[in-house]
């Protein structure tokens, strides 16, 4: 099989706040990671913030690959979106409305 060109695309110099950090909220951080954008990771389960805290980012393998720095791992949502050119909302459909509140600072339109 060939080697994969794959390469993440450049994000460079944005600042990009990810909620939730499972399978899908650590592959949109690594991607991103490894495109150069600043990371900032939120999840409400201090078990899967801490190891990629210590270790500053995370291990990527697939069609790109490396390691991506996460600048911010945190379960305090206001830390995690603070100065965010963009926040991308990584989490299961019955879940959305409760990850996102907190990351907008309250209640939703229509709660």
């Amino acid at each position: 099989m060939a080697e994969s060109t794959q390469h993440a695309p450049d994000t460079s110099g944005l600042e990009v706040a990810i909620v939730g950090a499972g399978n899908g909220g650590l592959a949109v951080a690594g991607y991103v990671g490894l495109g150069g954008a600043r990371v900032r990771l939120f999840d409400i389960v201090a078990d899967r913030i801490e190891p990629i805290a210590t270790r500053g980012g995370i291990d990527v393998t697939g069609a790109v690959s490396g390691f991506a720095p996460v600048a911010v791992a945190t379960t305090d949502p206001e830390h995690a979106v603070a100065g965010a050119d963009i926040v991308v909302l990584v989490v299961a459909g019955p879940d959305q409305a409760a990850a996102a509140r907190p990351v907008l600072g309250g209640s939703l339109h229509g709660d």
